[in-house]
């Protein structure tokens, strides 16, 4: 089990509570029917499938944003349900268009599963509008208490997880900075061995940072200024990472403002670090471009007496040996530019009067959402063609559900959006573990509602246990478990709903097979080298970019 900071643990927490709730609400206090369908898995994809994490007013935004784009997916998959030709299609721009908005990352790619999953269930119910009003009631209904039972029960801040590794990055590199340039004690051998610790410190807690960034599709997306200033900072870090670890030549002579830059710096980097760690004020950006500014016009002063006195030679060295000092000063300005941003508060650009006053900025992607949805947009693009793809895979699992007219046909879609993959190595992995779960989960509840057949209570009893189980393990144990403790809650929620009946099983592993062999099929036709040969492309342009600069 793989569980360090119970996040699994709580999310399976609760969906176990809420869930059965939204059921027992919508099946027996409101009688919704099918509605009953979509208060139970509008929770589960709320809770489970979503789970955005952040500070708490972000997270209530984004679950009642996704639950109305959910209510738009139950009216659009009921009117494209009419005609089959017309399901398969919107289906396919549906499917294509949910997916490639995730090259937004954090909240958008969070919700993409979630904004699917209504629409899938709706379009592939068949013609007509019976129940229609029933099943937006219950879509509500799930989005309510999934909203209250986030917002109270055990919340977890995921982004706040990189938000406090970030700020212990800030906090080791102030603890750098002022072991580096410790002027009282210049030529102390504990001095040195101090920065060396410190600096292990550093590396260690930037270390921290990239496990929880890098490669991680749910991380700080495009979408927001906030998100965008802490992306921002996270690139900066590892620029004053490199500027601190940069051997200059040493010279016994130091500008006399050195000590009061680097005390600023490293203040400035703690000011980050409370501000994202512990909610404190923004830092003071201004005030460190003050301290800069100063410290320039004394070396213009001294530069002038050197000049004046003819000891030109003794210029170049003593300003070399303070250069990396003012660099890692520049960079921390930049860190608590955009600490600023991250925080909601202005960003306080500077000015440099060595530039003509112009403001003092560092080179940044243009990361605004309708520019990167727009770099992404060309067929060369992995997210593009993986969006593609996907659009490909569900129009064809809703073409098959309407050809063989398999009731709960939406099996097949999720199991197609379960197991594809950017690459077809990985969805014939993720393939083998969703067939290998749903079958010894099939064998596992078919076996247990014989034995409580007529026991309805029981099933209400076991229902929040199953529920607990498919949120919590596939993160926390492996998918291949997940895969078998869904199908046994799924067997559990339609014995309930329907009475036990070994068909619900049959059904569900007939479309999970379909499901995936659809997935198989489409990821090996289409770029089944996933992103190998546009991250080739990619590195060759920036190495010759960055050689003819």
């Amino acid at each position: 089990m793989h569980d360090p900071q119970h996040l699994f643990f709580r999310k399976g927490l609760r969906a176990a509570i809420v869930l059965p709730i939204s059921f027992a609400i919508a099946l027996n206090v409101l009688h919704l029917g099918a509605g009953a369908l979509y208060a139970a898995f509008g929770v589960f994809s709320l809770l489970v499938f979503a789970d955005f994490g952040g500070p708490t007013r972000n997270r209530a935004l984004a679950y009642l944003i996704t639950g109305s784009c959910g209510l738009f997916g139950i009216a659009l998959g009921t009117l494209a349900a009419q005609n089959r030709y017309s399901a398969i299609i919107v289906t396919f721009i549906y499917g294509f268009a949910v997916t490639y908005a995730g090259v937004l990352r954090g909240y958008v790619a969070a919700a993409g599963t979630a904004v699917l999953l209504p629409f899938v269930i709706a379009v592939t119910s068949g013609p007509g509008f019976a129940q229609f009003g029933d099943k937006l009631i219950g879509w509500t209904l799930s989005v309510i208490l999934a909203t209250l039972g986030a917002l109270v029960l055990w919340p977890s801040h995921l982004r706040s997880a990189l938000r406090s590794r970030v700020a212990a990055a800030c906090a080791a590199s102030a603890m750098t900075v002022r072991s580096i340039w410790n002027h009282d004690q210049p030529d102390s051998s504990s001095g040195a061995l101090d920065s060396d610790a410190r600096m292990r410190e550093l590396v260690s807690a930037l270390r921290e940072v990239h496990e929880s960034y890098d490669g991680k599709l749910l991380r700080p997306g495009s979408v927001t200024t906030r998100d965008r200033s802490l992306l921002q900072v996270v690139d900066e870090l590892n620029r004053l990472t490199l500027a601190i670890k940069w051997r200059m030549p040493v010279h016994p002579d130091a500008m006399v403002h050195d000590g009061d830059l680097a005390e600023a710096t490293a203040k400035i980097l703690d000011e980050c670090s409370a501000a994202l760690g512990r909610s404190g004020p923004p830092p003071d950006a201004a005030a460190l471009n003050q301290v800069r500014e100063d410290q320039r016009a004394v070396m213009e002063h001294w530069v002038e007496e050197q000049l004046a006195r003819g000891n030109a030679a003794e210029i170049a060295p003593t300003l070399d040996s303070g250069f990396r000092l003012r660099i890692v000063a520049l960079i921390s300005q930049f860190i608590g530019r955009d600490t600023r941003g991250a925080m909601g508060a202005s960003l306080q650009i500077g000015s440099d009067p060595t530039l003509g006053g112009h403001e003092i900025d560092t080179p940044t992607l243009d990361t605004k959402p309708a520019r990167m949805l727009k770099s992404q947009f060309t067929l060369s693009s992995p997210w593009f063609r993986n969006s593609l793809r996907a659009g490909l895979a569900f129009g064809i699992a809703v073409a098959i559900v309407y050809l063989t007219g398999l009731t709960h046909g939406f099996w097949i879609v999720l199991g197609a959006l379960v197991a594809l993959r950017i690459d077809s190595l990985g969805t014939r992995r993720t393939a083998v573990q969703i067939v290998i779960g749903t079958f010894a989960g099939f064998i596992f509840a078919v076996v247990a509602t014989q034995l409580v057949s007529g026991h309805t209570a029981v099933l209400w009893i076991a229902l929040p246990i199953f529920v607990f189980l498919a949120a919590y393990t596939p993160g926390a144990v492996s998918l291949a478990v997940g895969q078998a403790c869904f199908t046994i809650f799924v067997i559990d929620f339609f014995s309930i709903l329907n009475d036990p009946a070994i068909k619900t099983g049959e059904v569900r592993v007939i479309d999970v097979v379909l499901g995936v062999a659809v997935s198989l099929i489409v990821s090996t036709l289409l770029w089944p080298r996933g992103v190998a040969t546009a991250v080739r492309k990619s590195l060759l342009e920036a190495v010759n970019a960055s050689t003819n600069y």
